[in-house]
């Protein structure tokens, strides 16, 4: 709906960086023109350290802007996945003050000026954690208060689903409570290493059901780490009962303070503590973006008069153009044009009109050529694009042409989507679905793509004209879209905008009404998902005909378009939506918690059959829908038959009004018998297994992150290996690393090295007992506890936490090269090298880590030769870019 610029203000040479958030004006509905002025007119009023300034706020040219402080640092999203990729566990004494910032500017908000002001869209991408260890809320875009002029209606819903409170998922009324409680969710998230609600749960249960029916287990039972102490907070934050969550921010900053000044580790966590952390995290970006920002500054005022020429030049191009065109209506002598250039930059002889035009408007296109097509009028138009009809200079062949508009070519995202219906379509090759037969881009960076020309109405403009349509048309165009998205779905490739504009009718070989599936712009390859050409979280498609899990930003495969299909089929015969509202907020939100009424209710003489194929299409769980479109196309045809034989029976509404209550067919009964046995199957089998089902779940790998990059849920192997002491280790207890022989607990003592050296009769690990044997998840965790011991400077409890967890022969080897760092950092290389010699032993994972250890504990003995060994099989493996060793060997002469 909007973009986001990197802007300077300020004289030359006193410039600063700044933000300009805009609204694009083709995009933007009036309710959506309301937020925004709204969210102006509350934010420029805010001032507070941990909330994003705004400056400015205006329309320019009816686009809309805010102007806001740069901030130099990244969301919390990008925190948490980064934190992932490198294998570290947020820390939790940062997690503890981020919660405690976001607390004390959600106070000042909630409070500010009596206007009752609540932000709605809490959650880590709107949490910005600055480089110099601020921490910034921002988009007030979703606020309400007193001051709106946009009211939210009766059902709707607003914000991401997964940070919701309970009272805001049931589109309850709302108090600064709720931005506690997504606050909450944050903080539980950052201690846990997993989300509290993701998109897609074990049991299958829908997301929304879960945000309005919260279990939530202690952090500590999911991650061990958490000191218990925490856990009282985090629950009371997250209480769905008002009257036990905390009631104010300050009364949760209040107590996360506490907890920090109770805890001796973190009585020094601050700004300076995070801008370390920050700084461990992003330093090679910080060098690399400020850099980037200066050169982009300046420039900036040569770069603004240059534009301002630029335009300038095309403005008068344009007069010139359309005094062309005046002339060529009034009969005048047109010039001549062998050296004029066509759109594209080629020489055309042949073309109406010359110079550099604008491909967004119609006017100025007609008559122009784009390579060996010659455009001669514009057929429709859509959100991404113009279409044209065209003609081949050469051959004189006719065919359509569809330009992405220009304010799309510099988005990667859109116009990797517009490419993806550009090899969609070409690629499935079905009758049934338009064929594209050329793509390119102008010289202007607007990429077009040409397809076959069609001659008819498509299904929506049916409708708006007959309402409805006879059964036996409906039944036929059904079954042909069917047809031709069971031959994509094959082609692993869903549509997920299926609607009436983009089913085209057309005669072909003497048959009516032969269907051509349009658009698909928002196509998803099932083989691409690694691209991510869509947002995770985000809803793509047309919400009157989107299945709810794609509402809700859900991952969607071919069942979606049976949605889709099933509603369009639906509205052809009943002539009205399935599920309707007032906007697309409210359409999406019934979706996700009521069925539409039976279709049987809206046509009386819709058949038995086709009423419950539908219904079950328009289930609003992908479980209780056909599972293909072939399965669609036959019940389809079935249905076709029954009709022109007079045979179909009149369906009736099912007393309890569920779609799936009263099957039509004795065989649909059989098999609901077969689904209750096999249920009550089930349900002793859950009953035999009711102790496990009780059972903790064991804590999950580190870096299960957010989903927020389509990333991985785990990470790999090697990225589970210890890491080395950060810089600033030792800075959260005042820089002073503990005493070995200070740690206490069970097992090796002081120095587990030596301690139990005389041969016991027992299995050994090098010179000590082989410990308890454990399982792997139990082993995981103490290795992830042993890595976060040794980035706090604690290496003899580190070393402890990795031996027990080389009870797990598994995790053995990535324990002992956590136990050799563990006695690198405490100077001991002799030691470090016996345990990385005795981890390459294991032939289990992480040899490079393990390599690594080794090559850096021979390097500080001075033995280069032996260092670089290990050096080089590290790049000689599956990590031949390592910095690491590209360093030592650098360090040591190659």
């Amino acid at each position: 709906m909007g973009a986001l610029y990197l802007a300077c203000t300020g004289d030359r040479g006193f410039e600063r960086r700044c933000v300009i958030k805009t609204v694009l004006p083709h995009l933007a509905d009036k309710d959506y023109i309301a937020r925004f002025r709204d969210e102006a007119k509350v934010v420029v009023r805010l001032s507070h350290g941990n909330l994003v300034p705004v400056f400015d706020a205006g329309s320019v040219n009816d686009e809309l802007f805010l102007a806001m402080e740069y901030i130099e640092g990244k969301d919390l999203r990008a925190v948490w996945n980064r934190c992932a990729k490198k294998g570290i566990a947020f820390p939790i004494d940062v997690a503890v003050h981020i919660a405690r910032e976001l607390a004390r500017g959600l106070h000042y908000a909630h409070t500010f000026g009596g206007i009752k002001l609540v932000h709605r869209d809490v959650s880590p991408p709107n949490v910005l954690i600055s480089f110099t260890g601020e921490v910034k809320l921002t988009d007030f875009g979703l606020a309400s208060s007193t001051l709106k002029v946009e009211r939210t209606a009766a059902g709707i819903v607003y914000g991401k689903i997964s940070y919701m409170s309970p009272e805001q998922a049931d589109a309850q009324p709302i108090d600064g409570r709720t931005d506690i409680y997504a606050a909450g969710i944050i903080l539980w998230e950052l201690l846990t290493g997993r989300q509290l609600f993701p998109q897609q749960s074990a049991d299958g249960t829908d997301l929304l059901n879960r945000v309005r029916n919260p279990s939530i287990d202690p952090p500590s039972m999911r991650a061990p780490r958490v000191p218990t102490a925490l856990d009282q907070i985090v629950l009371k934050t997250l209480a769905k009962d008002l009257g036990v969550r905390y009631a104010t921010g300050e009364q949760l900053r209040a107590d996360l303070t506490a907890f920090l000044a109770a805890t001796k580790d973190f009585v020094a966590t601050d700004a300076t503590r995070v801008a370390s952390f920050m700084h461990d995290l992003f330093e090679d970006d910080i060098a690399r973006e400020r850099a980037h920002h200066q050169q982009l500054i300046d420039h900036a005022a040569d770069n603004l008069l240059r534009i301002k020429a630029q335009k300038q030049a095309e403005r008068e191009t344009a007069e010139r153009d359309q005094q062309i065109r005046d002339d060529l209506r009034a009969g005048k002598p047109r010039p001549s044009l062998d050296r004029m250039p066509a759109v594209d930059g080629t020489r055309d002889a042949g073309a109406e009109t010359a110079g550099v035009v604008d491909t967004d408007d119609p006017a100025q296109m007609i008559g122009t050529s784009i390579d060996r097509w010659k455009i001669l009028r514009k057929l429709g138009e859509g959100g991404m694009g113009t279409v044209y009809e065209v003609e081949h200079r050469e051959i004189g062949r006719r065919a359509a042409m569809k330009i992405l508009r220009k304010v799309y070519s510099a988005n990667s995202e859109v116009v990797g989507r517009f490419k993806m219906e550009a090899k969609s379509a070409s690629q499935i090759k079905h009758p049934h679905i338009i064929q594209v037969t050329d793509s390119d881009t102008t010289v202007q960076g607007t990429f077009y793509m040409v397809m076959e020309l069609l001659e008819g109405r498509d299904v929506a403009d049916w409708l708006k004209n007959d309402r409805r349509l006879p059964m036996e048309a409906a039944f036929d165009i059904g079954q042909q879209v069917a047809d031709a998205l069971e031959a994509a779905h094959k082609n692993n490739i869903i549509h997920r905008d299926l609607k009436p504009e983009n089913i085209f009718l057309i005669t072909q070989d003497g048959k009516p009404n032969f269907v051509k599936v349009l658009d698909f712009g928002v196509a998803k390859s099932l083989l691409e998902i690694s691209q991510r050409l869509t947002t995770p979280g985000m809803a793509m498609g047309t919400p009157a005909y989107m299945a709810p899990e794609q509402g809700t930003g859900g991952d969607s495969d071919g069942r979606s378009d049976v949605y889709s299909l099933g509603a369009i089929l639906y509205e052809m015969l009943s002539g009205a939506q399935p599920i309707t509202g007032e906007n697309a907020v409210q359409v999406l939100t019934k979706k996700a918690m009521q069925d539409p009424d039976h279709i049987a209710l809206k046509r009386k003489d819709v058949p038995e059959r086709a009423a419950h194929l539908i219904m079950r299409m328009l289930a609003r769980t992908p479980d209780a829908r056909p599972r293909t479109m072939g399965e669609v196309a036959s019940e389809l045809r079935l249905c076709l038959e029954e009709l022109r034989a007079g045979t179909a029976i009149p369906a009736s509404v099912p007393p309890s009004g569920h779609p799936l209550s009263k099957p039509p067919q004795p065989e649909v009964r059989a098999r609901w018998l077969v689904a209750v046995l096999g249920l009550l199957g089930v349900v002793l089998g859950l009953l035999v297994g009711l102790y496990f089902v009780l059972k903790p779940p064991p804590p999950k790998p580190l870096g299960q992150d957010l989903g927020v990059d389509g990333g991985p849920r785990t990470l790999p192997p090697d990225l589970r290996a210890p890491l080395s002491p950060p810089k600033d280790a030792g800075v959260a207890d005042g820089g002073a690393k503990p005493d070995a022989s200070t740690e206490k607990g069970p097992g090796p003592k002081k120095n587990p090295d030596k301690t139990n050296s005389k041969p016991s009769g027992k299995a050994k690990l090098g010179t000590l007992d082989m410990p308890t044997e454990i399982d792997v998840s139990t082993a995981r965790a103490k290795v992830e506890d042993g890595r976060l011991k040794l980035g706090s400077g604690k290496s003899g409890a580190a070393f402890q936490s990795c031996y027990e967890a080389a009870g797990n022969s598994q995790m053995r080897g990535g324990a002992l090269a956590c136990m050799g760092e563990a006695r690198f950092a405490d100077g001991k290389f002799s030691d470090a090298i016996k345990w990385g010699v005795e981890g390459l032993k294991q032939k289990s994972p992480p040899a490079k880590d393990l390599k690594l250890l080794l090559a850096k504990a021979y390097y500080k003995k001075n033995d280069c030769a032996k260092a670089k060994k290990y050096w080089k099989e590290v790049l000689a493996g599956s990590d031949a870019n390592n910095k690491e060793a590209q360093e030592g060997l650098t360090k040591c002469g190659n």
